[in-house]
């Protein structure tokens, strides 16, 4: 015969709650932590709202960065990353932006004839370069947010023979 004791009982109790706490707490603590999603998209016109002038033959990339998490991040600087060890700086994104919970997504972009100056001769020797080119976001503490790699080649990368 089996003898349940009050004892018994509080003990299993006791580690329900326990281990129920500790998830919950588990669960906050990712919750809390700040998260940054940087998208890079190339290919885009700009036009003015409202019938004003626009220029649809230059086309510029945007890079778009959201805070989807809870915490407050300040952003310090945003570039483009063309290689492990090559970075283009973008100096729009030099002035450094806070970005909390629920703010609207920061964008900064990039004109297609920029990224041809500045590597042109690289994109010659190696066409597909343009496949590594990524958007990277840095923030105060150091931590460094990538985009996804771009799928689609852009205008600016196709090779004119």
């Amino acid at each position: 015969m089996i003898n349940i004791t009050i004892t018994d009982i509080i003990a299993v109790l006791g580690v329900l709650f326990g281990l129920s706490g500790l998830t919950l707490a588990i669960i906050t603590y990712r919750r809390d932590n700040p998260k940054i999603v940087v998208d890079l998209q190339w290919d885009m016109s700009m036009i003015e709202v409202g019938g004003g002038p626009s220029d649809r033959n230059k086309l510029h990339g945007v890079i778009t960065v959201t805070n989807i998490g809870r915490r407050p991040i300040y952003i310090s600087h945003v570039s483009l990353k063309l290689s492990p060890k090559g970075y283009l700086l973008l100096i729009e994104g030099l002035s450094g932006q806070k970005l909390v919970e629920g703010d609207p997504p920061r964008t900064f972009t990039v004109d297609h004839d920029r990224i041809i100056q500045e590597i042109g001769d690289r994109l010659r020797k190696q066409p597909n370069m343009w496949k590594l080119i990524r958007a990277q976001v840095s923030d105060s503490a150091g931590k460094r947010y990538l985009s996804k790699k771009v799928k689609n080649c852009p205008e600016w990368a196709k090779i004119k023979k």
